[in-house]
């Protein structure tokens, strides 16, 4: 032996703790794929709420031409047939107000809003590069799992 220590470290049931590594790093991988699932389905659902939010302003618009186009009209001067319906149409509509009571639901404790994170912007060629790599990783430990 020379001037530099040796160190041995007799590990015991080598087999149980690489299998434990390997099924670690399997477990890894899962949360990986998920993570990127996740992320995927998050992207999805902001696109649909702008294309909400893009929809609910253009009938906002239209319906502000509509009535902007309708003519201004006068309870008096309507035909008695329509002032019969509309009169009965706000009775109905009264009844119904009358019959569903309010619901008074407890104040929420105000959330505090997380800080905004700066938006990154991922090439989805990156992205599914890095899930095909995931994908391999995982073959090669389940084949190692195999193995043992």
């Amino acid at each position: 032996m020379s001037g530099a220590p040796e160190y041995f470290i007799g590990l015991q049931n080598t087999v149980a703790i690489r299998k434990g590594l390997l099924e670690a790093a399997k477990e890894s991988v899962l949360l990986l794929k998920a993570q990127y699932r996740l992320r995927e389905i998050r992207s999805q659902k902001r696109a649909y709420i702008d294309q909400l939010s893009q929809h609910v302003t253009e009938v906002t618009s239209l319906v502000e031409a509509l009535d902007q186009d309708l003519p201004e009209h006068d309870r008096d001067n309507m035909p008695e047939a329509v002032r019969r319906a509309a009169q009965r149409i706000e009775e109905r509509q009264h009844a119904h107000e009358e019959e569903i009571a309010p619901v008074v639901k407890p104040k929420p404790k105000p959330i505090p809003k997380p800080k905004p994170r700066p938006k990154v912007v991922q090439d989805n060629t990156n992205a599914e590069a890095e899930l095909r790599a995931l994908e391999e990783k995982l073959a090669s430990i389940e084949s190692k799992l195999n193995k043992l």
